[in-house]
């Protein structure tokens, strides 16, 4: 996955695909101490694997946002700051030697993306990671929404600067071009109602992007349900009448939560018909 950076049909990196499914989640119930015993042994039984490593960093900045939870800042209980900053610490650790390794992940440069945000690097050094990830991977499109979610006004950017950086990037040589706006687009909207109403982002552009993800992916059924899901935010009845169509009667529950939302978007779309 690694070396021939392999794709599945959807634009999605296999290699970003098997560390999300590996790496436990900040809440729930979970067993650290088994997972952490696991990836030891892993990186005992291959001291070279860039991945082992990477997934250890993962796996301390979901156990540092655990012991933080989501609350804003001024909720945390005073108890769990110094959990948060020791597993964060550790998580960096991890990545300082995977940085020594001969083998080379875009994973690595995303693991950093998560402790800029915990530890609040200076945001000249989050910008400075995010162009040597870039250097490295300029085709790899989630570093964009993760460097834009340290950019948003609730971390550490102001109004209107990821907007600005996304679309600097539609020009970067060997990037993804609208394709990769349009997805930096999708991954912000987790943080917005609305992001088509609440931030400056451009639906011309990230519908273009989309055209060019079905005309690279015609036979992805997430692609098609996501394009009509922007569509719907973006309040552009006429492009998401065709593609409500193509979907017909098979959501995918993953982009639209229930198919009862889903079918009260395509009556919106069809005029209140079904």
């Amino acid at each position: 996955f690694r070396s021939e950076r392999a794709i599945f049909g959807t634009g999605s990196w296999k290699i970003a695909q098997l560390h999300w499914a590996i790496t436990p989640p900040s809440e729930g119930a979970i067993n650290w101490k088994w997972y952490d015993e696991h990836i030891r042994d892993w990186e005992a039984k291959y001291p070279q694997s860039v991945t082992a490593h990477i997934v250890h960093a993962q796996y301390y900045t979901s156990f540092a946002w655990n012991a933080r939870g989501g609350e804003d800042s001024d909720k945390v209980k005073p108890d769990a700051w110094p959990l948060f900053e020791e597993r964060l610490a550790e998580a960096n650790k991890q990545l300082a030697m995977a940085s020594r390794l001969a083998q080379k992940s875009p994973m690595f440069w995303h693991a950093g993306f998560t402790v800029a945000l915990g530890q609040g690097w200076p945001k000249e050094a989050a910008i400075k990671w995010f162009k040597a990830a870039k250097e490295a991977y300029p085709d790899y499109w989630g570093f964009d929404a993760a460097l834009y979610q340290y950019l948003l006004p609730r971390w550490y950017g102001e109004e209107g600067e990821w907007e600005k950086m996304a679309l600097d990037e539609i020009k970067r040589p060997g990037g993804l071009a609208e394709e990769g706006y349009a997805r930096a687009v999708l991954g912000m909207e987790m943080y917005h109602k609305n992001v088509f109403k609440e931030t400056k982002a451009d639906w011309q552009i990230v519908k273009t992007g989309f055209l060019q993800m079905r005309e690279k992916y015609p036979t992805s059924k997430l692609i098609l349900n996501q394009f009509a899901f922007v569509a719907i935010l973006a309040e552009d009845r006429q492009t998401a009448m065709p593609l409500f169509k193509e979907i017909g009667v098979h959501p995918d529950p993953g982009v639209w939560g229930s198919v009862a939302q889903y079918k009260d978007n395509r009556n919106w779309v069809n005029g209140g018909r079904y």
